[in-house]
């Protein structure tokens, strides 16, 4: 991601379908730049939840354009602390079938703490993914 974010581009769409590992090379690459966009003054501006860019469960509190705040590299963070947190738990932090309410979590509900779905989680690493997304 800092190779990503020091070209000036937004991925806007970070999630586990789009970071690819492989063991033969020892790569970890990040795929699918469809939506994404080069670091601007990108505005946020009101918009249907059925049609947002990027995957609802993995969106950004500025990317559903229920914010007063422009879409820049915390998005992808924002992101990245969804896909660690689901990598280490198995579970989204925040789920449901209705896309208002999922826009609703990503802006306003805390997610569990991943040490109480999984005790191994070390603290430090949860306090991380916490701080990062949420």
């Amino acid at each position: 991601m800092g190779e990503i974010h020091n070209k000036k581009v937004i991925h806007k769409d970070l999630k586990p379908d789009n970071i690819i590992f492989n063991p033969d090379e020892n790569i970890l690459r990040i795929v699918d730049f469809g939506i994404s966009t080069r670091l601007s003054k990108e505005e946020s501006s009101w918009s249907n939840p059925n049609r947002l860019e990027g995957s609802i469960h993995y969106v950004s509190p500025e990317q559903t354009g229920r914010m007063n705040r422009s879409v820049d590299y915390r998005s992808d963070f924002y992101s990245l602390g969804i896909t660690f947190y689901e990598l280490l738990t198995g579970k989204l932090p925040f789920e449901s079938e209705d896309l208002l309410e999922l826009v609703h979590f990503h802006l306003a509900k805390s997610p569990v703490d991943p040490r109480k779905i999984r005790n191994e989680i070390p603290e430090a690493l949860s306090y991380v993914i916490l701080k990062t997304s949420f």
